[in-house]
């Protein structure tokens, strides 16, 4: 099972990375679809490969070649082994694995990447972009009683294709919404009701504003905002 769990990750991070980079679907596609498929076909390994594909989220300047996606990929599925048994039902810790797998793999040289900040008007649609994304993919999954991989995919799917392909928006809202939903794969246990995963949304929004100018292009950045979210919403 270890086994194949680790050749499974390493798989999703290089397919992610081809869907994303050689494909052109982009980042936020390419993991959805990878999510999606993974939640129906490979249901018990469906959340490792999720996590192996925020990895191979990360852009050509992070990870330069398919090859080194693959890295990525090993490295998110022995750090999926590692810390299966902490931080149980709490969003964003998938990306923060793959977050950290990425920087094993570049090796921190390089590792902080800025971009532009955002004006707070711009600010302003990247929270409430995300609580959109939590409050949705946490509905969907409890109403629904689908898995979190499953939800999770399902939203930023049809975010990335409704705002980037057909509205033609820039990625930013879309980042937003995808962060949120990964906070939104909460359990019940950790945040019991739509109103407190309605503020974790909100937290996510403010930390990733915060947070935008920094490890840019670094896949699993979202997840770890996210995880960050949860952490301080949850009840200690």
């Amino acid at each position: 099972m270890m086994l194949r769990l680790i050749l499974s990750t390493t798989l999703a991070s290089v397919l992610t990375y081809f869907l994303s980079i050689n494909l052109g679907l982009g980042p936020f596609i390419a993991s959805s679809l990878v999510g999606l498929t993974s939640a129906k076909v490979f249901p018990k390994l469906a959340a490792a490969i999720y996590a192996a594909s925020f990895a191979s989220m990360s852009s050509k300047e992070v990870l330069p070649n398919i090859s080194v996606s693959g890295i990525a990929g090993l490295i998110t599925g022995l750090l999926y082994l590692f810390t299966q048994k902490v931080f149980l039902g709490i969003g964003g810790k998938l990306g923060a694995i793959a977050f950290f797998s990425v920087l094993i793999v570049s090796r921190f040289s390089s590792a902080i990447y800025f971009s532009q900040t955002l004006s707070f008007f711009e600010g302003s649609f990247l929270i409430l972009g995300s609580c959109l994304g939590a409050v949705l993919t946490y509905y969907i999954s409890t109403r629904f009683k689908q898995e979190a991989v499953f939800s999770s995919s399902i939203v930023v799917l049809a975010a990335g294709l409704i705002l980037n392909i057909f509205l033609r928006f820039n990625n930013n809202l879309v980042a937003a919404i995808t962060c949120g939903s990964y906070a939104g794969m909460s359990s019940k246990e950790v945040i019991g009701n739509y109103r407190r995963m309605c503020l974790v949304g909100l937290l996510s929004g403010i930390i990733l504003f915060l947070s935008w100018p920094l490890f840019s292009g670094i896949g699993g950045k979202l997840g770890l905002v996210a995880f960050l979210a949860v952490f301080l919403s949850k009840p200690h």
